[in-house]
């Protein structure tokens, strides 16, 4: 059994990486005889599993999608009940690397106080986790928002759901691109376990876009569209300002991202043989 939480040969971040031909042959061949061996095959999700179908017609009938989920566990020490506070906090918890950057949010919180609509002294930015912080020093430097935004390194895993619990909104970024819409990331799961709703800067059709509306966990906007960023900004912040923020997902979808309910579908692959 075969399991591939992310694409292999035609992994964005691969193809982004440039490797010589050489490389590239071997690799494809490497795939295609893992393809060609297994008796099983999962994928994290169906859009990426519907391009391994592009090229491999034989797994067809062999093939799973598995998402990520969350464990349950992992919050239980910490409330996540939602607590009205005096600054309006959007955090980013994980890795920030190559397409993955949050300049179009800058640019369009940049232009919401500018035209009066958002208040600068009421919100923070915090972003969380492994990161090239001159790049986003940079981002932040020309939208002139270094009193808005926070940059932290790295915390462990229950520090990290700590501070989700402790936001107003959380934030999911994909990276623009061909391939953007084979991701969901990882941290969605745990985001939509934090009863926080999120604001998805991700491709509208797409799989992380498609847990978003499945949970009913928050606001999608076009990663490539300031305006529609904008639009759900500001659509959190006024629901914020009026303290009706929170509206609570959809339990019964959420609940399908439970780790318990994934190692049931992966056993279920194994007794099936």
């Amino acid at each position: 059994i075969v399991d591939f939480r992310d694409e292999w040969t035609k992994n964005p971040y691969i193809i982004d990486m440039k490797y010589p031909k050489y490389r590239i042959n071997k690799e494809v061949k490497m795939e295609k005889e893992v393809v060609g061996l297994c008796d099983a095959f999962i994928t994290n999700t169906s859009y990426m599993l519907e391009n391994f179908f592009q090229d491999y017609d034989v797994l067809r009938k062999k093939s799973y999608v598995i998402p990520n989920g969350f464990d349950d566990k992992d919050f239980e020490a910490f409330d996540t009940d939602y607590t009205y506070k005096e600054a309006f906090r959007i955090t980013y918890a994980g890795a920030m690397y190559g397409r993955r950057k949050p300049n179009k949010l800058f640019e369009g919180v940049r232009q919401l106080i500018d035209e009066g609509k958002l208040d600068k002294t009421k919100l923070e930015i915090r972003l969380i986790g492994a990161m090239d912080v001159a790049r986003i020093t940079g981002y932040v430097e020309e939208a002139g928002l270094k009193d808005v935004v926070t940059m932290e390194d790295y915390l462990p895993h229950k520090e990290a759901i700590k501070a989700l619990t402790e936001s107003d909104v959380l934030l999911l970024l994909i990276g623009e691109g061909k391939g953007a819409e084979n991701f969901s990331s990882g941290k969605i799961f745990e985001y939509i376990n934090c009863n926080r709703p999120i604001l998805g800067i991700v491709p509208k059709v797409g799989a992380a876009a498609d847990i978003i509306n499945e949970t009913q966990a928050g606001i999608i906007c076009e990663t490539s569209s300031v305006e529609e960023i904008k639009a759900g900004v500001l659509e959190l912040y006024k629901r914020w300002v009026d303290k009706s923020l929170i509206r609570k997902p959809d339990s019964d979808a959420v609940n399908r991202y439970h780790r318990r309910e994934l190692t049931r579908a992966l056993a279920e692959i194994f007794d099936s043989f």
